[in-house]
């Protein structure tokens, strides 16, 4: 294993007050904070300095990928775990450096920049077949959850331990496989959009959970080798710290803080002590965070922590808080080792050729010292039982001679030891048996006075039985007689039934009071049953109407950013047009994410024009390409047949046609590789911004349908005055026509039967 330190870099939000609070040095890897803050004790501003691997201000995010992330995936390639972690005050730009903007494809973050990464070098691989797999896990309020299954509950999920190869991993997580990309980004889009965010004075849209989105390689190298390489990379979006002070949160918004703030407490600690000497306890398990960051913190994974902090002069403290924790970061070492796995069968196959090899060297060696009938191969049945026929005949003889065995090599004398001792246990076997039938012989024999002594005590005893069971018989009756007539053995015939008692008494029959499931010992048989059957009507009267089991049920914060601002209210019973209900909503509380909608629908729509542009510009560039190449041909074919002595000749004979062709052929190479560099990377951008275009349209629908039913209340949920076929106004003439080219209105009584689905709006944006 090799030590690794937690590399730390540090990202400074943009601000207005930047410079009167920081200061960068020269080599973009310390930073200087000034506390303005004064108190009693102390009355001046004070100014700390911090160094770091590496400080970013006004940094693009293809530079932090380039500095901070793509380092983690070529040693995840190369059989490394690893992980790059986010941390900071909420509303630092986590999320942001993580998973990126949603404006344009220059914003992606971290997440997608990787997972192109990946992909693309997947494509160069020629030695190696490789199996990639996404799983995303979230932990809200202390319980884990399945962004990529919302349907699996937090107990369905625990965190497991293995104490032979020392890793943690999640039991009950969704692992989903994917082939390219675009299927990987479509999970993320997916998980992120499951993610609880809530809203407080410092961040509109914070997300309140911490999330780990892992990557999994499994790649299995070509030959005889058959070694496979396991890695991992987790991607880590911390929730923000968070002061209640300055954040105002109050409800679910609170309680999730103090979550938040204590999970994150527990991972300073954790850090604490893992950079202290002599330090044996580190407390991993105090929360489900650190626990399952286990092997990231410590463990056998190079280790990235991006500190993301506010410029502004009213967040310094926080931003020293972040700092402090960032250098204490530094200070924990991870010792890191390739997780290269040798598989079975190639070992198996390899243990196989070197045993042949060794084979035919010994064969060689007995030819060469005239050894001759020396087999090495396992020893036949027929081959064994002359062997059991020589070694019988040597223990029989009394000669000093082993002759008739003659010792050839190893594996025949481990055949002559296995032979004797068969041997030497049959005839033990063999006296072993001659000795119990002696006993046995003995016994019929001299036994027959036992047998009469055993067979007077046994008539003894059952005497004695026979009398202790009619004699509580009797006492029975005597306490009983003033109850039933059954108990009392009126109907039964009598309480005197020695022979049934005494029957009893002596087999061990359980009297029927005694018998499970019977209380007072008149229950019949199959009271039991009946009982049963009777519980099972009383279940199938209850009919469907039983409330189904309780299930957890994850919801967005109260100060969620998804819930629009229900202004503008129409008048009751007012029910415009659905195409009217729409577009006045995308005019009013949903304006915002409308345009971002059709900002991102134009990206897309220019991103796939210069997609079929390159793709057209290529194809051309190939066909003019094989033509030169042909004509290059052509050219050299008629230089050689003119004649012409050797390749210098030929080299200096080149005419200015041949050497137009050439030259031309070497420009259209370099203009191919540039447009299908190009395309690869207008390709990932389709596929990104056509992933924005889904969630935007998806927000879109469910603002939209959460709009539309607090504006027209009953109406739109079909349970006021819309029911029947009395239409919006009450009478049989004024329903609203259905409008079903728009997919908004179903049924025959318009908004009566209520609203489309989220979904289905989603589909028509």
């Amino acid at each position: 294993m090799v030590k690794s330190a937690v590399r730390v870099f540090l990202r400074v939000r943009p601000a207005a007050g930047l410079n009167g609070n920081a200061s960068f040095g020269n080599d973009l890897k310390s930073i200087a904070l000034t506390d303005t803050r004064t108190t009693s004790k102390q009355p001046l501003p004070q100014q700390f300095q911090f160094r770091f691997d590496g400080v970013f201000k006004d940094a693009a995010q293809e530079e932090i990928y380039e500095a901070c992330a793509s380092d983690v995936l070529r040693s995840a390639l190369d059989g490394f775990n690893g992980t790059v972690m986010c941390y900071g005050q909420t509303g630092a730009g986590k999320t942001y450096t993580m998973s990126g903007g949603r404006s344009n494809f220059t914003q992606r973050g971290v997440i997608p920049r990787m997972i192109q990464h990946l992909f693309s070098e997947i494509q160069t691989f020629r030695d190696r077949s490789c199996k990639v797999s996404i799983q995303y896990l979230e932990i809200y309020n202390e319980n884990l959850y399945d962004l990529l299954d919302i349907t699996t509950q937090p107990h369905e999920l625990s965190i497991h331990e293995n104490a032979r190869t020392e890793t943690v991993h999640t039991n009950g997580l969704r692992a989903v496989e994917v082939a390219t990309e675009a299927e990987a980004l479509k999970l993320l889009f997916e998980g992120e959009s499951n993610r609880v965010i809530g809203e407080h004075q410092l961040n509109r849209e914070s997300s309140r959970s911490h999330s780990i989105f892992t990557i999994s390689l499994e790649m299995r190298l070509a030959g005889e080798s058959g070694e496979t390489i396991r890695s991992k990379v987790n991607l880590v979006d911390l929730a923000g710290s968070e002061r209640v002070s300055k954040t105002k949160s109050e409800g679910v918004v609170l309680r999730e803080a103090g979550h938040i703030n204590k999970s994150l407490s527990i991972l300073e600690q954790v850090t604490h002590a893992l950079s202290s000497r002599g330090r044996d306890h580190v407390p991993y398990r105090s929360s489900k965070l650190t626990h399952v960051l286990k092997d990231s913190l410590g463990g056998n994974c190079k280790t990235v922590l991006v500190a993301n902090v506010w410029g502004e002069g009213a967040q310094t403290d926080e931003s020293i808080s972040t700092c402090r924790f960032a250098q204490r970061m530094m200070n924990v070492t991870c010792e890191v080792s390739a997780n290269v796995v040798e598989d079975a069968s190639a070992a198996a196959r390899k243990l196989q050729r070197q045993v042949a090899e060794l084979q035919q060297e010994l064969a060689m060696h007995n030819a060469m010292a005239g050894r001759k009938d020396v087999s090495y191969a396992p020893y036949s049945d027929v081959q064994r039982a002359e062997l059991r026929a020589m070694v019988g005949a040597f223990l029989l003889g009394g000669e000093d001679s082993i002759e008739p065995l003659e010792l050839i090599s190893v594996r025949h004398m481990r055949e002559i030891l296995f032979c004797v001792r068969d041997m030497y246990s049959s005839k033990s076997d063999t006296q072993t048996t001659q000795a119990q039938q002696q006993q046995q012989q003995q016994r019929r024999t001299g036994g027959g006075a036992v047998a009469a002594a055993a067979g007077e005590m046994e008539h003894v005893d059952r005497s004695a039985a026979v009398a202790a069971a009619a004699a509580a018989a009797a006492a029975a009756a005597a306490r009983g007689g003033g109850g039933s007539g059954e108990e009392a053995g009126v109907d039964g015939g009598g309480v005197g039934d020695d022979d049934d008692a005494a029957k009893a008494a002596v087999l061990g029959v359980a009297p029927d009071a005694a018998r499970p499931g019977s209380a007072a010992g008149n229950e019949p048989p199959n009271a039991a049953v009946e009982r049963l059957l009777a519980a099972q009507a009383q279940v199938d009267s209850a009919g469907s109407g039983a409330p189904p089991p309780p299930q957890v049920v994850r919801r967005r914060s109260a100060g969620s950013s998804s819930t629009a601002s229900l202004t503008g209210r129409l008048p009751s019973g007012t029910l415009p047009d659905s195409r009217q209900a729409l577009e006045a909503f995308k005019a009013g509380p949903g304006s915002a994410t409308a345009a971002l909608l059709d900002d991102n629908r134009t990206r897309l729509k220019a991103s796939k024009k210069r997609a079929k542009e390159l793709g057209l510009a290529i194809n051309a560039g190939k066909r003019d390409l094989d033509v030169l190449k042909a004509r290059a041909a052509e050219l050299a074919a008629a230089r050689g047949a003119g004649g012409g002595g050797g390749a210098a000749a030929s080299a200096q004979l080149l005419g200015a046609d041949e050497l137009g062709v050439l030259a031309r052929i070497k420009e259209l190479k370099g203009a191919y590789r540039e447009q299908y560099a190009e395309l690869q990377m207008v390709r990932s951008d389709v596929a990104y911004t056509q992933q924005l275009c889904d969630t935007c349209a998806a927000e879109l629908a469910d603002a939209f349908s959460a709009w539309a039913q607090a504006q027209y209340g009953d109406l739109a949920l079909g349970n006021g005055h819309a029911g029947g076929h009395g239409g919006v106004g009450g009478g049989a003439g004024s329903q609203v026509p259905p409008s079903p080219e728009h997919g908004y209105i179903t049924g025959h009584s318009g908004f009566a039967s209520g609203l489309a689905s989220p979904r289905s709006v989603a589909g028509s944006l």
